[in-house]
């Protein structure tokens, strides 16, 4: 949520800045420079979904833990010598139903709009004009015209088959009126602003609780508009003319948002007769330098920012089918939706129940903690044999959790605080240097370093637990000896067998359990992860117990 917050935020900066140069300095712009400063508003609303390419610029955010006052968020659970201790997170579901509600309200607009235009393409006949003939081979452009009785205005419509729609009042019009028309509606085809149109569509759609992005998109399409003006005139040099045609317009109201046309809302003409007022001016060369090296700079500032926030979305392994034999432990699971995979080192196959679910990526929870621990002994933020932390005194829900801590206890008793200190000790780069050196799932680090691996950026699939603990004990990762050892020893179960759990509390409900882990039998070395999801009641301990029987009754 908080990141979602700082990408609007900065998207909404980013959108200011832009109308403000246009406002303060948009005199001496070009109408193409006014054009293509608007288009970078697009960009930057694609940036979320970018992939990762930015170095640190902006610190964390934190993501909203329930720290106080949400007692079904205490759990604390042994089997065994299993012990799983977890909060919740929030996921703010009511949110997302509410923007997807919107988002289906924007569609709805869309696509009836697209039924109009559709039933006016219904009613078109295609019709000859020579005077739209010239002008399509002035423009070095083909398209098609039709005349449709249910038309209100001249229109532009098609991405390929390319098609100028006028009424039938147009074809009355002097030629010179017509020649206007057909140049602008002409045009819109050879600058690909059909296409542009859809896609403001759609990000309004997307962006419509933003109403600063709302009017940008605006703006754009004002620009769009003044562009096309702009070549049509320069086509035509008949100025006055050409802004006595499009002043007509002006008392027909505006147009559909779907489509682009000469016609337009009585505030957007006004802005179009001042913009060609001051066509054949000679635009500030110098300025227009300055303005696109300041913006160019800003845009990179900010897609820096947005990407360092973008949302996390969650992909998947794409295991090669080769390696993985399918095994079916349904029994071992009694109808509890849930993968296992078993990662046989010497082989290099795995032994896979529920493909599906074992290439599906999401957050690791504890049983990324091992990873933490052996990336602070690798820069010496801990040692070894010197790993202990003082606790600083707040109160924690778990009385486990409200005492100083060294790698074994932190480790037995899943202590959140002990490795959220080892991560920001460790710092942003060095944390997604080492994801990037062992290939942990994804590699994604955004938002807040407390908490990126609870439901944040951090996703990983079984396939990539169950290889990485036994890259872990094999130490494929060349880490120092008594390294991989101090790990292994914080989570060893038994002779040869290791394993670490964890569990996905979201809203007060375990929604996923994990256990990961490693085991050695007749000198061959296995990974193994195990995997349970559910709308509530999943969670580590459970995903272990499933896993010693699977292992007890089918790899022993």
């Amino acid at each position: 949520m908080d990141r979602f917050i700082a990408v609007n935020l900065l998207i909404s900066v980013y959108c200011c800045f832009i109308m403000l140069i246009n406002k303060f300095w948009g005199k001496w712009f070009s109408p193409k420079t006014g054009y293509c400063i608007y288009i970078s508003v697009i960009l930057m609303l694609a940036m979320p979904l970018a992939p990762d390419f930015t170095p640190v610029i902006i610190q964390d955010i934190p993501v909203h833990t329930n720290e106080t006052g949400f007692d079904k968020a205490v759990t604390s659970i042994n089997i065994g010598q299993i012990k799983d201790l977890y909060i919740s997170v929030f996921s703010y579901k009511w949110l997302i139903y509410i923007w997807c509600t919107g988002v289906a309200v924007e569609f709805f607009y869309i696509f009836a709009g697209m039924l109009v235009i559709r039933h006016s393409l219904a009613k078109a006949q295609s019709y000859i004009d020579p005077v739209f003939e010239q002008c399509c081979k002035i423009i070095g452009i083909k398209a098609e015209l039709y005349v449709s009785e249910k038309a209100e205005y001249p229109f532009s419509v098609g991405i390929f088959d390319r098609k100028v729609v006028m009424p039938y009042y147009c074809v009355r019009a002097e030629d010179v009126e017509r020649r206007h028309i057909f140049l602008h509606e002409l045009i819109h085809h050879k600058h690909r602003d059909v296409l542009l149109n859809y896609i403001i569509c759609i990000l309004n759609a997307v962006y419509w609780f933003n109403p600063v992005v709302r009017l940008s998109l605006r703006n754009l399409r004002l620009a769009m508009e003044i562009y096309c003006d702009d070549g049509a005139v320069g086509y035509d040099g008949d100025y006055l003319g050409y802004g006595n045609t499009i002043l007509k317009f002006a008392a027909k109201g505006g147009r559909s948002f779907i489509v682009n046309s000469i016609s337009g809302s009585k505030r957007d003409i006004r802005s179009r007769i001042i913009s060609l007022s001051r066509q054949g001016s000679n635009f500030s060369s110098e300025a227009g330098r300055k303005a696109v090296a300041l913006i160019v700079t800003i845009a990179l500032v900010t897609a820096f920012g947005i990407n360092c926030f973008g949302y996390s979305i969650d992909d998947r392994y794409r295991a090669d089918k080769n390696k993985i034999d399918p095994v079916d432990l349904s029994d071992c699971f009694n109808g509890i939706e849930g993968c296992f995979v078993l990662y046989d080192v010497g082989e290099d196959k795995y032994i896979v129940y529920n493909e599906e679910l074992a290439c599906k990526r999401s957050s690791p929870y504890s049983t990324y903690k091992p990873f933490i621990a052996l990336n602070a002994l690798e820069n010496n933020i801990i040692l070894p044999d010197k790993n202990s932390l003082p606790w600083d005194g707040q109160e924690c829900y778990f009385k486990e959790w409200n005492r100083d801590q060294n790698l074994d206890t932190a480790m037995e008793n899943s202590v959140n605080w002990y490795f959220a200190e080892l991560d920001n000790k460790l710092g942003r780069n060095r944390v997604i240097s080492f994801l990037k050196d062992i290939n942990y799932g994804n590699c994604r680090l955004k938002g807040s370093m407390d908490s990126y691996w609870l439901e944040g950026s951090l996703k990983v699939s079984s396939m990539e637990q169950a290889k990485a603990y036994a890259q872990l004990y094999t130490n494929e990762f060349n880490c120092q000896r008594e390294n991989i050892g101090a790990v292994l020893s914080s989570i060893k179960l038994g002779d040869g067998y290791y394993g670490k759990t964890g569990t996905g509390q979201v809203d007060g409900k375990t929604v996923r359990g994990w256990f990961n882990g490693v085991y050695e039998s007749e000198g061959k070395v296995y990974g193994f992860s195990c995997r349970i999801d559910a709308k509530d009641g999943a969670d580590g301990p459970m995903a272990a117990a499933i896993a010693r029987k699977i292992l007890s009754k089918d790899f022993s």
